[in-house]
């Protein structure tokens, strides 16, 4: 309020008046404490109120390998024509007529949270692009992994004894959490997808490389599409006349890929001991 000169009263209008002056620096400022406050501080200060180092008990303690952060990353983006495709599905939802309100509400949510998306993709300049990275990328990619597989996982995966479920547990929290539900389904595989790396490896760097690998492209793209440097987003991937094969050769090469991964990740971090 100090900074732009808005009212508490005033805020809820600003949802929908982007073009107003300083809306979108406002907004951009709120998400990033309103992020780190959600998603950091928690599992810092849970960290913290054990008494453990935080660095070890949020398994940030180790340094990963520069081969494997790049293969995450690649392998996250090999999986977006098939994430695409059941986007679409999910997209397509229809409910019974007695469940109609439901239905209305989950769209109103949805065209809710696109328009802000929207508005924080409007980059003209590099200066919002490296604006727009920084908030919807960086820090939700270090912050949303540091709550979700850092601290939840493990803690129902204790509770549970059952590692896997925890894995897909958490996923279906990391979704629901984001009130998109018709990007719910795309967004639990991700999840589930992020909580594996995490489970393989108990290195939580290589789960923020892949889902700042997502959320950066996007930024990316969206901004090349703006200045007509590109022509479409990896958002068409996996949709329309080819999208079936896209979607096939998707899911084949990242299935390869989890394989390799798999089998030689937490044989390499093992020999990778050093401490940060």
């Amino acid at each position: 309020m100090l900074l732009f000169d808005f009212s508490l009263l005033e805020i809820p209008k600003l949802m929908s008046q982007f073009s107003k002056p300083g809306v979108m620096g406002f907004l951009k400022v709120s998400q990033l404490f309103s992020s780190v406050g959600i998603f950091i501080v928690p599992p810092i200060l849970l960290a913290a109120l054990r008494g453990k180092p935080v660095f070890k008990e949020l398994s940030m303690n180790v340094k990963p390998l520069a081969f494997w952060i790049v293969f995450c990353c690649v392998l996250m983006w090999i999986q977006l024509p098939f994430i695409n495709a059941i986007g679409f599905f999910n997209n397509e939802l229809v409910f019974p007529e007695f469940l109609k309100g439901i239905e209305t509400w989950m769209r109103e949510k949805e065209d809710a949270a696109a328009s802000v998306t929207r508005a924080f993709l409007d980059m003209p300049t590099a200066m919002n692009l490296l604006e727009s990275l920084f908030v919807m990328a960086v820090i939700p990619a270090l912050g949303e992994e540091l709550l979700f597989r850092s601290a939840i996982q493990p803690l129902i995966s204790k509770w549970t004894s059952r590692p896997q479920l925890a894995i897909w547990l958490t996923a279906f929290i990391f979704s629901f959490i984001h009130f998109q539900f018709y990007g719910f389904l795309p967004r639990f595989i991700m999840g589930a997808f992020l909580g594996y790396l995490f489970f393989w490896t108990g290195n939580i760097w290589y789960a923020v490389a892949a889902h700042f690998a997502n959320n950066g492209l996007a930024v990316v793209m969206s901004y090349l599409v703006q200045h007509k440097l590109l022509e479409t987003t990896t958002d068409d991937l996996g949709v329309g006349p080819n999208g079936l094969i896209q979607a096939t050769l998707s899911l084949v090469l990242a299935f390869v890929g989890v394989l390799i991964l798999r089998k030689q990740l937490p044989a390499s971090e093992t020999n990778q001991q050093l401490t940060v």
